[in-house]
């Protein structure tokens, strides 16, 4: 009998703690509240959701500019464009020495690109002709290491510690190395 009560007692707590840490993810933002509980992965245990589904609930399918990360002071260059992420994917790594590992697939959604290179000539990054240019592949990893530069800022308010990214293009269910 005692420990059925103490089942019960310890399913109550739990439950007001889900409930009051889901309140301050709500009124206080999920980079307030897991800093608060000593990080992400402490606060997706306590409330039973995964990590994954708690980021993506706050910067997944969001239309993030080029605008944005200047502002949080990430250099932008000549690029101009909105993206979305679409998904984020935190694995496991095989040593427990590393941090997680984490991919994300994301879509340009509208944007150019002003290369220095070719006469300060602007290209839209939406026009299938650019991946008919040899420097397709350059702009392509630089559009990923801002991408990569926006998460990896994000992910760090979290505390969470990642040791490896991959980042895709969504745009046109093609993965590029």
């Amino acid at each position: 009998m005692k420990s059925i009560i103490k089942k019960v007692l310890k399913e109550e707590v739990n439950q007001k703690l889900k409930s009051k840490l889901l309140d301050m993810i709500s009124s206080e933002g999920l980079v307030k509240t897991s800093r608060k509980v000593n990080g992400i992965e402490y606060l997706s245990k306590a409330i039973d959701i995964p990590m994954w589904e708690l980021i993506m609930g706050q910067i997944g399918n969001k239309i993030i500019s080029t605008d944005d990360l200047e502002k949080l002071g990430i250099t932008t260059g000549g690029y101009d464009f909105k993206f979305q992420i679409n998904s984020i994917v935190l694995k496991k790594p095989q040593s427990p020495i590393y941090g997680l590992e984490c991919e994300v697939y994301f879509t340009i959604k509208e944007g150019t690109v002003t290369l220095i290179m070719t006469n300060d000539e602007t290209y839209d990054l939406l026009d299938p002709k650019i991946n008919n240019k040899e420097w397709k592949w350059e702009v392509d990893n630089e559009i990923r290491d801002l991408v990569y530069e926006f998460v990896n800022w994000y992910l760090s308010k979290l505390n969470l510690h990642i040791s490896d990214y991959d980042l895709w293009f969504d745009n046109d269910k093609k993965q590029y190395e």
